[in-house]
């Protein structure tokens, strides 16, 4: 039974009547571009088959209230609140997570009294984004109780070509970005500008990040060049290197994907208190089966690069909370590193840049932020010419682990494993600190890698992990 008949079935157990409706979102994995999205970075991730699930219907008082059922059957119900009273610090654990979506609807202008049930298959704390899942589904429940879908996607969807050789060595880190003088870069495909329905983001400005529809903060990129432009010809994107585009609110209107991905960045930053950026919301709304989702998150542009590589997911079973992790530390760091080099995001360095003038704690962070967008680039142009990716993922793991400090012992032994054991690459998924990582394993050594993994945790005494394979799968929508 799929998490959305599941959530239809016990919606009928509990109020005694069918839903209007059930909406679903999937979790996700973030193929590379690891804590870029809210440096105004590149990110390329895809959606999960698992997902959560939200049975709805309206209610006449005026108020919210939601009841999740867990593997164990035993619904946890959160207290009514009316729509009108909510504000961020009334509401804690994880109705706060619900409740915060209605807040931030209602503030754009939707506001929705209902009755939600939740279902779901995503592991909770393996990084894959069972939050943003949630947020997701809710969102889109609350807004179809009033008869409004999302406009749908333009988002471009591109055919493997061939490209240039990148500026990235075989061991995916970053040098000097030159395109060879006798390539000549492929056109630009047509890119999806972000949907503009009028108005003004919610709120004011992005949380920590700039304005959408401003211009690109700081002026000029440090030393004149904007970083990873060979990159960014070989991924056969030059989009992702331009200036901002706008984007918008609905107030009344048909919202985009793209705005309803920034009511449930805002709910989460603002009402839970969690810093996270744009990745995880827009992966979950926009990605298509079959596709990794390449996306500029300070422009908006974004594509479908076509990607069906075989890949491992280790659930490390170490739980984390961004909430209440070291994942604020890092993101004040990144804000507090782009003041000083006179950016308004660390979007804007480049590669070559001289950051001896950093204080030494900040200095790693900078470093990974440039080297990871650039391994986005190159990843997404491996992927154009049906090239090995593997390399860039382990190099990306090496940075998390080295520069951005976020890595854990049962995140290394698994990426250690996997690719002792003969998968292409791997690296650490999602915010760090725990959770879950992920191994691109080609068939014949699937079961050869699986055991080394398990092998690894077990010679050392560690809970099991939970492994899985992961195949690009559908963003949100309406199930029933």
């Amino acid at each position: 039974m799929t998490p959305a008949d599941r959530a239809a079935e016990r919606f009928r157990e509990v109020h005694g009547h069918a839903p209007v409706g059930v909406w679903s979102a999937p979790g996700r994995v973030n193929l590379i571009g690891e804590h870029t999205d809210y440096n105004d970075g590149l990110v390329l991730p895809f959606a999960l088959p698992h997902r959560v699930a939200v049975a709805a219907s309206p209610r006449t008082d005026g108020h919210i209230a939601a009841i999740t059922v867990g593997d164990d059957g035993i619904p946890q119900r959160a207290d009514p609140v009316p729509v009108a009273a909510l504000t961020p610090g009334r509401v804690t654990g994880w109705s706060a997570y619900v409740y915060g979506v209605a807040w931030s609807l209602r503030d754009a202008g939707y506001p929705v009294s209902a009755n939600l049930l939740i279902t779901g298959d995503i592991p909770a704390g393996a990084g894959l984004s069972s939050s943003h899942a949630l947020q997701c589904a809710v969102a889109l429940a609350l807004l179809g109780l009033s008869d409004i879908t999302p406009t749908p996607d333009t988002i471009p969807t591109s055919s493997p070509t061939p490209v240039p050789a990148t500026a990235l060595p075989p061991d995916g880190t970053p040098v000097a970005s030159t395109t060879p003088a006798s390539a000549t870069p492929p056109s630009p495909p047509a890119i999806a500008p972000p949907s503009t329905p009028g108005g003004t983001t919610p709120g004011g400005t992005t949380p920590g990040g700039t304005t959408p529809g401003g211009t690109t903060p700081g002026g000029t990129t440090p030393g004149g060049t904007t970083p990873g432009a060979a990159l960014a010809a070989a991924a056969g994107y030059v989009g992702a290197i331009g200036p901002s585009a706008g984007g918008g609110e609905g107030g009344g209107g048909r919202p985009s994907l793209e705005q309803v991905a920034r009511w449930v960045q805002r709910s989460e930053n603002d009402f839970v208190g969690a810093p996270t950026g744009l990745l995880d919301q827009t992966a979950s709304l926009r990605c298509v089966a079959g596709h990794a989702l390449f996306l500029d998150v300070r422009s908006g542009a974004a594509e479908h690069i076509p990607f069906d590589a075989p890949v491992l997911v280790i659930d490390t079973r170490v739980r984390h909370s961004l909430a209440d992790s070291a994942y604020g530390d890092r993101r004040r760091g990144c804000e507090r590193a782009a003041a000083l080099l006179g950016v308004g995001s660390l979007r804007e360095v480049d590669t070559d840049v001289d950051l001896s003038g950093l204080p030494e704690d900040l200095r790693p962070l900078v470093r990974h932020v440039v080297t990871e967008n650039d391994r986005v680039l190159a990843t997404v142009a491996a992927l154009r010419a049906g090239t090995d990716i593997g390399p860039l993922l382990s190099a990306s793991h090496a940075s998390l682990r080295d520069d951005y400090r976020v890595s854990c012992r049962e995140l290394d032994i698994a990426v250690e494993a996997a690719v002792g054991a003969g998968a292409l690459g791997a690296r650490m998924t999602g915010g760090g600190f725990g959770g879950s990582a992920i191994a691109v394993v080609p068939p014949a050594v699937d079961d050869a890698v699986r055991d080394a993994v398990r092998a690894a945790f077990a010679d050392r005494s560690l809970t099991a992990p939970r492994l899985f394979a992961a195949a690009p799968s559908p963003g949100a929508g309406r199930d029933h």
